[in-house]
């Protein structure tokens, strides 16, 4: 199944020495005695590498921690935001209505690199479907201030979690990145073309126009992963008829 690279600062590391629970319970009670001292980069990277190190924080520090978050949301980076997030529903941390909604607010009008808002999305849908949903009418209202390449990574998000609130979302997605496909290149075309193979959705004739001369300009700079989902995005609406 297609992935996506990338979680927060990347995944675990080769073989060696690991490190010991005798470390990481020492160290985590210091951290719950200094909880309420942590900037928003120490929340983020501590939250980050529990998950990493598969090592979940007893309750209290759990809460301290995503309340420091929260207190600190405007000073937190994107690549900060997108390690919370994926941290949490990693960790199966579930933390109140309020905090929630705080995260999925500030999310996407943080997030500027379209992994980060692929993690995102799939984090918030781990947390709750209705979060990702909430994030879902965001973009569908902020449209006009997306990047090409944000629309085309929240398109394949929506794809990869098979997750489609309505067909207007969508629609505006493809008038969008049809209004500015100049600005697309392979990968994101790549995204694209899988993104409506895997939801079966043909274009309209506007998006398919610019999806064929875009590809067609950028074909030499397809990577193999690139081909194939260009190709399957191509069969999906070949098969459903019509085509150019």
């Amino acid at each position: 199944e297609k992935k996506k690279e990338g979680e927060g600062r990347g995944g675990g590391g080769g073989g060696g020495a690991q490190p010991s629970d005798t470390v990481i319970s020492a160290l985590s009670v210091q951290a719950n005695a200094l909880k309420n001292e942590f900037s928003s980069s120490e929340v983020a990277t501590t939250m980050w590498s529990m998950a990493v190190l598969n090592v979940r924080p007893d309750a209290v520090l759990a809460a301290s921690l995503t309340e420091r978050a929260v207190e600190s949301l405007p000073l937190f980076s994107s690549e900060e935001m997108g390690m919370l997030i994926w941290a949490l529903a990693v960790l199966d941390l579930r933390p109140n209505r309020e905090v929630l909604e705080s995260l999925k607010t500030a999310s996407l009008v943080r997030m500027q690199k379209p992994d980060e808002v692929t993690q995102a999305m799939w984090a918030l849908y781990d947390l709750s479907p209705r979060l990702l949903l909430g994030l879902a009418q965001m973009a569908e209202h902020r449209m006009s201030s997306l990047s090409p390449r944000l629309a085309s990574s929240v398109l394949w998000s929506l794809a990869k979690l098979n997750f489609v609130p309505d067909a207007a979302l969508v629609l505006k997605l493809s008038e969008h990145m049809a209004a500015s496909a100049d600005k697309l290149e392979a990968p994101e075309l790549a995204d694209v073309w899988w993104a409506l193979a895997k939801l079966d959705i043909r274009p309209d004739d506007a998006l398919l126009g610019v999806l064929l001369s875009r590809s067609t300009l950028l074909a030499s700079s397809f990577s193999a992963a690139h081909l194939a989902d260009a190709f399957c995005g191509l069969a999906r609406i070949r098969r459903g008829g019509g085509g150019q």
